[in-house]
């Protein structure tokens, strides 16, 4: 569906969420003891932590979402719309505390000195 919906239509074609061949011959991973460390090889699909994309494509992603901001029930606005809020820790001293909240795939923070 994300690929008909999504994908497609912004012209993004190597973005994945689940592990295939073209992650596996292109996908960079980090090294440990001058050896590849591994990395996340999802076998299932997992809306909030396995999409695998190039940063181009992922900034036109972001990019075209940007373009929504200010029309009204966007997905835009439904995805930057506070979800849960977060408590800050008393211990990091903020005076005055900001309002944290987690969105869609972001973190929002209000901050009162605006």
């Amino acid at each position: 569906m994300i690929r008909d919906e999504v994908f497609d239509p912004m012209n993004i074609e190597h973005s994945y969420f689940v592990w295939n061949d073209y992650l596996e011959k292109h996908k960079a991973v980090g090294h440990k003891n001058n050896k590849p460390s591994g990395g996340l090889h999802p076998l299932r699909a997992h809306m909030a932590g396995t999409l695998h994309s190039e940063a181009k494509e992922y900034a036109k992603f972001v990019t075209t979402l940007m373009k929504e901001i200010d029309i009204e029930n966007s997905t835009f606005q439904k995805m930057s719309a506070p979800q849960i809020s977060v408590e800050i820790p008393p211990e990091l001293n903020f005076d005055p505390v900001p309002t944290v909240s987690m969105c869609l795939g972001v973190m929002s923070w209000e901050s009162p000195l605006v």
